[in-house]
């Protein structure tokens, strides 16, 4: 008997928890347009500083180390990645409280352009071969119809 009390006991502690926690859901309910904002707000910062890094080692003339680079990629690749689920989650809620469509997923897409982009940069900088044709013709050659994303760095011959 004392067992099947003790157990009883337990179900009505966990129903009392499940519904003042419900209650308190109701009540105070957590909008994920601030995370959002904040989410988008830290991918900002991881491209800005790879683009920095990429950009820092052109005009210097001196390649970029490949760890740093290997790193700042990674961190703009996670914040995007938790940007974009914190953008959906928020765009899943009342319109009145959800962030703004429009400006967050071109926000979300403009920066994954300018991370390709500066992969590409990166990628012709270090000598490596782009997946992009348009990149790669000479003035002796007619271009290729340019592809969407393409930042247009034409290799020059050295006698133009």
């Amino acid at each position: 008997m004392l067992g099947v009390a003790s157990a009883a006991g337990r179900v009505a502690g966990t129903v009392i928890g499940v519904v003042l926690a419900g209650l308190l859901f109701v009540a105070w309910p957590t909008w994920s347009s601030g995370p959002a904002r904040q989410a988008l707000a830290r991918l900002m910062d991881a491209q800005r500083a790879y683009v920095h890094a990429v950009l820092d080692s052109l005009v210097e003339g001196v390649p970029a180390r490949e760890d740093d680079l290997r790193r700042l990629g990674r961190r703009v690749r996670l914040a995007w990645t938790k940007a974009a689920s914190t953008v959906a989650r928020s765009l899943a809620e009342p319109a009145p409280r959800r962030i703004d469509a429009h400006q967050s997923q071109g926000l979300l897409t403009a920066l994954r352009e300018i991370s390709r982009g500066s992969s590409r940069v990166t990628a012709r900088a270090a000598g490596r071969p782009t997946s992009c044709s348009w990149c790669s013709w000479t003035r002796w050659s007619p271009p290729p119809t340019r592809p969407r994303g393409c930042l247009g760095l034409r290799s020059v011959s050295s006698s133009s």
